[in-house]
């Protein structure tokens, strides 16, 4: 967690380039753009509360969504297209909560 934190101070104070910090840190660039990506789609801003454990700030960047979809056997919970690791590779191949829907089915 203490990477997370460090790839958003250099990205939001210093405003190094995410290839640059992604380079000094040892991890690979996507990682680095996904964490700004999760970021700024968990409503967060930079600095983060002084209240906010880095628990807190891996359950706001990593959090799972559900849709809920009911099909003929009851009803199917699947990941949603916003905010999780399967909604983002879904949506990368051209697929959706349409998908996951169809996943659902029987």
């Amino acid at each position: 967690m203490r990477q997370v934190r460090e790839v958003l101070r250099l990205k939001f104070v210093g405003g190094v380039p995410v290839r640059k910090i992604t380079r000094q840190i040892g991890v690979a660039a996507s990682t680095g753009r996904a964490t700004i990506r999760r970021f700024q789609a968990a409503g967060l801003s930079w600095p983060l509360p002084e209240e906010m454990t880095d628990a807190a700030l891996e359950a706001k960047l990593f959090e799972v969504t559900y849709v809920t979809f009911r099909n003929a056997k009851g009803v199917c919970y699947a990941p949603s297209q916003s905010g999780s690791n399967l909604g983002e590779y879904m949506s990368r191949f051209g697929r959706g909560d349409a998908h996951a829907q169809r996943q659902c089915r029987g």
